[in-house]
């Protein structure tokens, strides 16, 4: 993922946005350091370097209540790079790594949890 994005930045900040099989915090905070590029992705828990403050047991997760938060700030080992760490719960828990977002200044909005009647009874 590094060589790729290092062959089409530019001399512009660019903000580049990942899936869950690439965001990592070394990943990210190297791409800020050298490449100037902000960078946004889930992340994925079964992933070798995910954060394991972050990581849920699955028969904890109907501990946390709907739309729930965790916001963590880490430091990236190499390059000191601060990644935002952000952990909410929707029908199941959803870990997001960024180096753009502020994850001090949160912005609270209401949502409902989708009714059982759904198509997604489910899960929900």
């Amino acid at each position: 993922m590094y060589h790729l994005l290092r062959k089409i930045s530019s001399t512009k900040y660019s903000i580049v946005y990942l899936d869950n099989l690439f965001s990592t915090v070394p990943l990210l905070g190297r791409l800020h350091h050298d490449l100037h590029m902000g960078v946004c992705g889930t992340a994925h828990p079964s992933s070798a370097e995910f954060l394991p403050e972050l990581k849920i047991p699955k028969q904890d997760v109907g501990k946390y209540e709907y739309h729930a938060l965790k916001v963590l700030a880490v430091k990236d080992s190499l390059f000191g790079q601060l990644v935002g760490a952000h952990l909410w719960f929707d029908n199941v828990p959803v870990t997001i790594l960024s180096t753009v977002h502020d994850f001090e200044s949160q912005q609270e909005w209401l949502r409902k949890q989708p009714r059982r009647k759904s198509t997604n009874a489910k899960k929900a």
